[in-house]
């Protein structure tokens, strides 16, 4: 909030020395409960140059470090699940955040409209999306039809769709799908509070895959033992 944050942090040791200045003004929500928590988790192996940023248990002694001392001042509420309600009961100064967890939330007005951004030294874009999968055994006469569904899916015109309100920004999985293409919802919601620098941020980011699933159940249960359960409920 910039009102409260007069000079965001722009690495992970000034976030660090804001937290310790602020005690209880910054957060992220449980990373297994979370979609931006989750993502901080697995971005600041990246961000603080740790030794393998692909194995939570023997490869980031960094952030591990980092995470314990963060969470000396980082509130941990069990009330707050979600990382953006704090932020729009102003009981929180700074939130960690993704793209459509940025723009969505200020559209529904969870999160004030004008909440900025800012990226920390040496992010890298850890991206996800939603999949299509069809489980197996399911019958011939039917794939048919699934398979129809999907081939639609994935049409610029029902991609259009996928700007929505900002949630899955930046939305087409394919190319050339203007912001034009949408429908004037999604339009005019990103016009009023979509963020120009998330262009250039993304054209010019490295972009990480997510853990794999066991490596992922790995991380949320070391930070459940050793951060989360470090500090009690408040």
């Amino acid at each position: 909030m910039p009102n409260a944050v007069k000079t965001p942090p722009t690495s992970a040791e000034e976030l660090l020395a804001w937290a310790k200045a602020n005690p209880n003004k910054f957060l992220y929500a449980r990373p297994a409960n979370s979609g931006p928590g989750r993502t901080f988790l697995m971005g600041l192996p990246y961000i603080l140059g740790d030794k393998d940023p692909k194995d939570p248990i023997a490869g980031w002694d960094k952030t591990w470090a980092y995470l314990k001392e963060l969470g000396q001042y980082r509130i941990l509420s069990h009330r707050h699940r979600r990382d953006d309600e704090g932020a729009g009961e102003g009981t929180r100064d700074m939130i960690v955040s993704t793209t459509g967890w940025d723009i969505n939330p200020r559209v529904l007005g969870v999160v004030p409209k004008e909440a900025k951004v800012q990226s920390l030294k040496g992010f890298n874009w850890v991206i996800d999306a939603h999949y299509m999968c069809v489980p197996k055994g399911v019958a011939d006469d039917k794939l048919a039809v699934i398979f129809d569904l999907m081939n639609f899916m994935l049409t610029p015109q029902a991609q259009a769709f996928t700007y929505d309100e900002g949630y899955f920004y930046p939305g087409p999985v394919l190319k050339d799908v203007p912001l034009s293409m949408a429908p004037e919802s999604s339009q005019k919601a990103l016009a009023e509070f979509g963020r120009p620098e998330y262009e250039k941020m993304i054209a010019d980011t490295p972009l990480q895959v997510p853990l794999d699933p066991e490596a992922m159940v790995k991380a949320f249960r070391k930070w459940d033992e050793e951060i989360g359960a470090a500090k009690g409920k408040k």
